[in-house]
């Protein structure tokens, strides 16, 4: 993701300790995407996300790939 706005409306947003590495081709560790949606409080990132300004068509669509990479690859 890459987010624009001032340090001011980004001092609340909590980062997570863990994250998974994507390179630009979209490739990851299946292995590290597991252990890292296992561990992944979801209204936590929902609320960060919404703290952002995400838009909420991409809210839900980044919800629903977690649902389908936490469901699927488990």
């Amino acid at each position: 993701f890459s987010f624009k706005g001032s340090m001011e409306e980004a001092k609340d947003i909590e980062f997570p300790a863990s994250y998974v590495a994507i390179d630009a081709d979209g490739n990851y560790d299946e292995d590290e995407l597991l252990d890292f949606l296992k561990e992944l409080d979801l209204d936590v990132l929902t609320k960060n996300l919404k703290k952002a300004k995400l838009p909420d068509e991409w809210l839900d669509y980044v919800e629903e790939a977690i649902d389908y990479y936490y469901l699927n690859l488990r």
